[in-house]
């Protein structure tokens, strides 16, 4: 492990996505070249499988780290990957992700302490075709909070273009590690799939009245999900939602890593990547 400490720790949650060996393939070099470390953790992924992934791919330095738990929480991965970050800035990519080749750049120029980043710009690897006119150019989808006191927070959730057929990205985030743990991380408490990536950005608006900038472009590696899931996930979001607003309506605005770090820091499994 080199001892020059990097400038960027990127997290990646992780469990059997087998696209990580291709993402990780084009991302490696772009982490290594803006002075970045990778982070994969696993929850609850088969952790012979990540090795093999891995070690197909030019990687940055960095680590992982593997809990063996029973169901997969994204929010509980990346609580651990940031309980082992060594940069100041952090950032979470997921497995699917092929980051667009100025992106970085575009982060980096747009991070400061009081600004959380994400992703402006998420394009499929495979596209539709689209047949939209031109009246219109995107649909953007936002929840406002007003406190007792009168002041409005205005949290964007999704953000489409009708254009390009790209979308917003909140969940692919870049901020300083101290933020992040000042609101306590992700919520790992939060169950399915959805509001997750939104709760953060709502808290780091909440509580420390952070500006929000959209910037960069990444693509999606595009597969197939059962209709199933897709109706199972829009439950799980209602449902998370209403509980991030519970929490907020009673002024509970910190997520679970303290609770999470200290639940599985005995038990995780740290790797240094060669």
């Amino acid at each position: 492990m080199s001892n020059r400490r990097p400038a960027l720790s990127v997290v990646v949650p992780w469990c059997d996505r087998a696209e990580i060996a291709a993402t990780l393939q084009h991302n490696g070099p772009l982490l290594e070249a803006h002075g970045a470390e990778l982070i994969v953790s696993n929850c609850g992924g088969d952790a012979e499988a990540l090795e093999r992934a891995l070690s197909g791919s030019r990687l940055p330095p960095g680590r992982t780290i593997t809990i063996a738990c029973r169901d997969f929480s994204k929010g509980l991965a990346i609580n651990l990957g940031a309980s082992v970050a060594r940069a100041p800035w952090l950032g979470v990519l997921d497995a699917d992700i092929l980051l667009g080749g100025g992106c970085l750049d575009d982060v980096r120029a747009a991070l400061r302490p009081d600004a959380v980043v994400t992703v402006a710009r998420v394009y499929e690897a495979v596209r539709g075709e689209r047949d939209l006119g031109s009246e219109l150019t995107d649909v953007i989808f936002s929840v406002e909070l007003v406190r007792t006191r009168g002041a409005h927070t205005r949290i964007e959730t999704k953000r489409l273009s009708l254009i390009d057929g790209s979308r917003s990205g909140p969940g692919l985030v870049f901020l300083h590690r101290r933020a992040f743990v000042a609101v306590g991380g992700m919520n790992s408490q939060l169950s399915g799939w959805g509001w997750e990536d939104i709760d953060l950005i709502a808290r780091l608006q909440l509580q420390l009245h952070m500006v929000r900038e959209e910037v960069g472009a990444v693509m999606h590696v595009t597969h197939s999900r059962p209709a199933s899931q897709g109706g199972e996930a829009r439950r799980t979001e209602a449902n998370n939602l209403m509980e991030c607003v519970a929490n907020y309506a009673i002024g509970n605005l910190r997520g679970s890593y303290d609770a999470d770090r200290a639940a599985w820091r005995r038990r995780a499994k740290v790797r240094e990547l060669a």
